[in-house]
């Protein structure tokens, strides 16, 4: 192949008088074969979580909660319209998943998981369904009785989430990490408080967070590395202008393939650069600065932005663990009964849950599965440098808090994976176990991802049984 004795590292960049613009992997930084990168290190696999609020609309197979401050009624009417009728393969969409049709072949839909952690008495109330059911869907562990604050809404992990025991593995990153171990972003700004498991699905361990980026030009920057005292001047600029001189330096030495991919990766950050400076002016009011997209009715318009944004990292290597909440725990983003975001007569989400108003919900549910559902249009879209998607390069867990909010049931807790996991993955079924330990959607992630964990899960909830879709 022309590219052939002109190795190039995988950490190269281009640069510029105030940019560093990283470049996407090219054929130039495999093996001969191929088959992987040039020191020998298997191709990349990426874990992200995708995280939305107050799980989903209540039915009767969420009765029997724990939480002894939401014993409600839930009628025999209350039918669910999540879960697919048939198990296994070629299920049938339902309302709820509607969302993500387009996807079906691409997920694995597993329901009827719920947590199994022991419930400390003391201090009481840890049973309350928001703060077990975050930690839960997050370490696979129960909250930390250390400073649990029931009626203060204080609460920590016991120990690292998912995506940093990924982050921090040994056997993750075995060639080293790349420029971010981990990146975490955010969509919506309608917060329940702005502290601890509230904001923040990303933690180290008990009270350190890894708070995320909810502002996409802010994410742009870092991403591309602006330098400090640079980035105002920056934001009148392009940084495409800024390295165009590397970069025609650089396509001189690449073959055939991989100069396409490179005015590929060029085009994107131009698009993306230019719909960020479009949003920037239609934001900016005379006398008082607005943030970008600054309204939640423009949610899924932002998700997208931030989505084009993370697949330019992924593309790039500068990480391969995201988490992506598009809604925060017990969020106040809000919806009226005609399906508006913020419109007249618009219900917190939270609210809504707890004065029954199930409508809301189930509106609510369908826009944060469909930001969930562009994030893997762009996932799909984009192809990575052996010619599979990012997707099918990719092991994504969607999941939230609880199993639904009116009566914070943990039951039922919702898991939607995405992704074949570079090939460890099977895809396309629908998983039931009725009852059955929600520590195995994390111990199965941890085996797509090559992490050959023995066991799973922590104070009662340990597994050692991934699901039936991990090849």
């Amino acid at each position: 192949m022309s590219w052939r004795g002109k190795a190039i590292s995988r950490r190269v960049m281009l640069r510029g008088s105030s940019a560093l613009l990283a470049l996407p992997l090219f054929e130039a930084m495999l093996n001969g074969n191929g088959t992987a990168l040039a020191s020998g290190a298997p191709l990349p696999v990426r874990y992200g979580l995708y995280f939305w609020a107050n799980g989903l609309p209540w039915t009767i197979r969420h009765r029997g909660t724990l939480d002894p401050n939401f014993r409600r009624e839930l009628p025999d009417t209350l039918i669910d319209e999540y879960t697919p009728l048939t198990e296994g393969k070629g299920f049938a969409v339902t309302p709820t998943l509607r969302p993500l049709e387009r996807h079906l072949a691409s997920i694995n839909v597993v329901t009827g998981l719920e947590p199994k952690t022991d419930i400390p008495k003391s201090p009481p109330l840890q049973e309350d369904g928001h703060m077990r059911g975050v930690c839960v869907a997050l370490t696979a562990d129960q909250a930390r009785s250390e400073g649990f604050d029931h009626d203060a809404h204080i609460f920590a992990v016991n120990r690292a989430t998912l995506d940093q025991y990924i982050a921090k593995h040994p056997r993750f990153y075995s060639e080293g990490p790349p420029r971010y171990r981990s990146l975490e972003l955010g969509v919506s700004t309608s917060l329940y408080h702005d502290f601890g498991t509230w904001a923040a699905v990303s933690h180290n361990g008990p009270n350190s967070l890894n708070p995320p980026q909810r502002n996409p030009q802010l994410l742009f920057e870092q991403l591309f590395a602006m330098r400090a005292g640079e980035v105002e001047a920056s934001r009148s600029t392009s940084v495409l202008h800024a390295v165009a001189e590397d970069a025609r330096q650089l396509r001189i030495r690449l073959g055939k393939r991989d100069r396409e991919r490179l005015d590929e990766h060029l085009t994107h950050i131009s698009e993306i650069e230019r719909r960020l400076h479009a949003a920037r002016v239609a934001c900016t009011a005379p006398g008082a600065p607005a943030e970008l997209i600054a309204s939640e009715s423009k949610i899924l318009e932002k998700a997208a932005i931030m989505a084009d944004l993370l697949v330019a990292a992924l593309r790039c290597d500068l990480t391969r663990v995201f988490t992506f909440v598009f809604t925060p725990a017990a969020t106040h983003f809000s919806m009226n009964a005609a399906g508006e975001i913020g419109g007249p007569g618009a219900i917190g989400l939270h609210d809504a849950a707890h004065t029954n108003e199930r409508e809301i919900v189930k509106l609510a549910t369908e826009v944060n599965l469909s930001g969930y559902a562009i994030l893997l249009d762009k996932l799909a879209t984009e192809k990575d440098v052996n010619g599979q998607s990012l997707l099918d390069g990719s092991v994504i867990m969607g999941t939230s808090e609880y199993g639904e909010g009116y009566t914070h049931s943990t039951k039922e807790h919702p898991f939607i994976f995405a992704g074949k996991a570079g090939g460890r993955l099977d895809t396309g079924w629908h998983v039931r176990e009725e009852a059955g330990n929600s520590a195995r959607a994390h111990l199965t992630t941890l085996r797509a991802l090559g992490l050959e964990e023995e066991s799973y899960g922590f104070n009662g909830a340990e597994t050692s049984s991934p699901l039936p879709f991990l090849i």
